[in-house]
């Protein structure tokens, strides 16, 4: 499956614009005379990224509405909660057949058009899949993740989900499908529990005087333990629970409260948690379903590592690798599990380091180049480094007009080829950097040098200002300029100097012959 066109009528600050995602067509509607037109594009070079995957990214400054593309498409795919009234267009391409699904009505079109109104959304749903399947619009929000704990969360359930279908995920540089999985209580989610309830327990301690003092030092043993407790707080059971608690610590209070007292579904039993986390590391493919199933269960409470079949482990892992690993394992698992994909990715390599950035779509089309599902990766981006492994027909480029709503421009502002271009290259250009590509610190602190070399008269104060600034600048041809422009200033103080002295000089012999 690919998306070819979206057109939007009013999303945030996206106002009557189309966007092409895919090179091989040239789309556009025209809401004036509601005619859509669809051409193909002579130029598409065919497989680029090969047969079953495309590529599109998203660029733009912050604010011209990368995002807001990502997400106006995420609530069409869930049409029934978009806003009311809301008018799009969305082409997509499956099995060489385009289809057009449309909340605009009467649009002159070659193509079959497939209407659905709102509220009706949900009775249209079964005609649409037949004409193209919109139900596999995945949306990972990295931004939104928690970081590492969630990603090992994750990483655990699809390991243990995938353990008995041979799956041979690799990604190429570094680690294989988890063959070893290890698990620890999570003491950071045990000490957030005991920090929520501390208001609780202090107010617990002060109504029952001296003797419930350690209620503060309250320290559980595990993060099972701490959640049960924090469910006995919240429902108003402290009195009596402390009471009996503190004088003997007893894991079986804890159940017994927990299991007769509290109103909690999830029915979690120490016993079950403690012979779960008696052994920290597992061989996922003989793991018995009883182990499965109390992993999953007791997920939240669990900090969890891996070990590939060569040894090596998630933890060992620089930032950059764990964040591809985390996101490439959870898309390996949808692709395996589904239809043709369109995954919808915002900022997919937002805090990667720049050598990562620069390795991200490789990785992405080592690990899924074989696979026979189909595979349109959309993305937003700020970085050229990601960008120089694209076309510039697979790439959306945004600006703002006037009135700060999106728009769609034609490529870089100096019409620079992408592909394969230098990435001082791509950040020279203007649409990256409208302003240079220098710190705006060090830009203000060259500025004020210049400003006082331009000057007629520096003090010498201002003249060591000067070349201080200049001995640390990095850029070769500033630098070199400013030295010159310092080196003069300092000749023509001389040569003031010499004159200066040639002047007293002259005085004083005058002088002299005056007084004989």
């Amino acid at each position: 499956m690919e998306l070819v066109y979206l057109w939007v009528e009013a999303y945030k600050n996206i106002h009557n614009q189309g966007f092409n995602f895919s090179p091989r067509f040239n789309c556009n509607y025209d809401p004036d005379t509601n005619a859509l037109t669809i051409d193909e594009n002579d130029d598409y070079i065919e497989n680029f990224f090969g047969d079953n995957i495309n590529v599109t990214a998203i660029v733009g400054k912050n604010g011209s509405g990368k995002s807001s593309i990502i997400m106006a498409l995420k609530k069409i795919n869930y049409f029934h909660h978009q806003e009311e009234n809301a008018k799009f267009i969305l082409c997509l391409k499956s099995n060489d057949k385009i289809s057009i699904m449309s909340s605009i009505k009467n649009i002159n079109s070659s193509y079959d058009i497939c209407y659905v109104e709102q509220e009706k959304y949900l009775e249209h749903e079964s005609d649409i899949e037949d004409k193209v399947s919109i139900s596999n619009f995945y949306f990972y929000d990295l931004i939104a993740e928690d970081g590492y704990v969630e990603d090992t969360k994750r990483i655990s359930n699809l390991a243990i989900k995938n353990s008995k279908n041979n799956f041979t995920f690799q990604l190429t540089t570094f680690m294989l499908y988890p063959k070893i999985i290890f698990l620890y209580d999570d003491e950071e989610y045990k000490d957030g529990l005991i920090h929520q309830i501390q208001p609780d327990l202090v107010a617990t301690s002060e109504e029952q005087g001296s003797n419930y003092h350690n209620l503060l030092d309250l320290r559980p043993n595990n993060s099972l333990q701490a959640y049960m407790i924090s469910i006995i707080v919240e429902d108003d059971l402290c009195d009596d629970f402390f009471q009996e608690y503190n004088s003997n610590n007893d894991e079986e209070i804890i159940q017994n409260y927990y299991d007769n007292y509290c109103s909690d579904d999830n029915k979690y039993n120490l016993d079950e948690y403690n012979q779960l986390t008696s052994n920290i590391n597992y061989e996922i493919d003989k793991m018995s379903e009883e182990n499965k199933e109390l992993i999953r269960k007791y997920n939240k409470f669990l900090v969890f590592d891996f070990e590939d079949i060569k040894g090596r482990k998630f933890s060992d892992l620089s930032h950059g690798e764990k964040s591809i690993y985390a996101q490439f394992i959870l898309m390996d698992n949808i692709v395996k599990n589904n239809k043709d994909i369109l995954f919808l990715i915002d900022e997919p390599d937002l805090s990667l380091h720049p050598e990562w950035q620069r390795k991200y779509l490789n990785e992405f089309m080592s690990t899924f180049l074989n696979t026979k599902k189909g595979i349109h990766l959309i993305l937003t981006s700020h970085s050229p480094f990601l960008l120089s492994d694209i076309p510039k027909q697979n790439i959306i480029f945004l600006d703002t007009d006037e009135e700060d709503n999106c728009k769609v421009v034609d490529g870089l502002k100096e019409k620079k080829q992408t592909f394969g271009a230098n990435i001082h290259t791509l950040l020279s250009d203007s649409f990256f950097m409208e302003d240079g590509l220098m710190g705006e610190f060090a830009k203000g602190k060259i500025d004020k040098a210049i400003t006082l070399l331009n000057q007629e008269h520096l003090s010498d104060e201002e003249l060591k200002y000067c070349e201080q600034i200049i001995s640390i600048i990095g850029e070769p041809i500033v630098k070199n300029q400013l030295q010159r422009m310092l080196d003069s200033k300092r000749l023509k103080k001389l040569d003031e100097i010499d004159a200066i002295k040639s002047s007293m000089e002259a005085m004083q012999k005058r002088l002299d012959e005056l007084e004989k």
